[in-house]
């Protein structure tokens, strides 16, 4: 199986421990795209890694958006960043697909959810709500008036109704555990690394 772990240094520049290297990075945009990466590197404009590659670290870099690992195996490695916007527009399913269309079908993959923000603490206003689509709508819970949203939940769901059976899941928020940097609790631009290797 594949190694996977969630690095709680700071990795906002770019900086891999000696550990990990080689490591593919991706430049975050909160999209969908998914690069297919056989080397080390910083890609551009994308929000989750593909490989074949044996030894070559995925990474992403979060501070509460929802981080997650797939694997085939020792066959197939993925990473990918959702925030609301790419969970939303279905970076899940579009990672899915990239594994279909190598013939690994989801029965065959496992996946690893790892710290993020949960509906503890993750408030959306009006104008996120208005955006989310009607099967990601039933992750919301309200409170006191307010939309709190659980991302983790929801994907988590994506992938068993996909046929997924192998979930793992830190159900740890990352907004209000210690030891995790969060954007919504202190405004910091120090991002954990979430990381996954054949």
């Amino acid at each position: 199986m594949a190694e996977t772990g969630f690095h709680l240094d700071d990795v906002s520049g770019g900086e891999v421990p000696l550990f990990l290297q080689p490591a593919a990075l991706c430049c975050q945009v909160h999209g969908t795209e998914i690069a297919r990466v056989e080397k080390e590197g910083l890609y551009p404009s994308c929000d989750g890694l593909f490989t074949f590659t044996p030894g070559l670290t995925l990474m992403i870099r979060v501070a509460d958006c929802t981080a997650l690992a797939l694997w085939a195996g020792r066959k197939a490695a993925m990473v990918l960043h959702a925030g609301w916007r790419g969970a939303a527009k279905g970076i899940l399913q579009k990672g899915l697909a990239v594994f279909q269309e190598e013939g690994i079908g989801p029965e065959e993959i496992s996946a690893r959810f790892f710290p993020s923000a949960r509906s503890c603490c993750y408030e959306i206003k009006e104008d996120v709500f208005m955006h989310i689509p009607e099967a990601m709508q039933l992750f919301i819970e309200e409170r006191s008036g307010k939309y709190y949203l659980n991302i983790p939940s929801f994907l988590e769901n994506t992938l068993k109704e996909s046929g997924c059976r192998s979930v793992t899941t830190d159900s740890r928020c990352s907004i209000c555990s210690p030891g995790f940097f969060s954007f919504r609790r202190d405004k910091t631009d120090k991002r954990n690394g979430a990381w996954i290797r054949l």
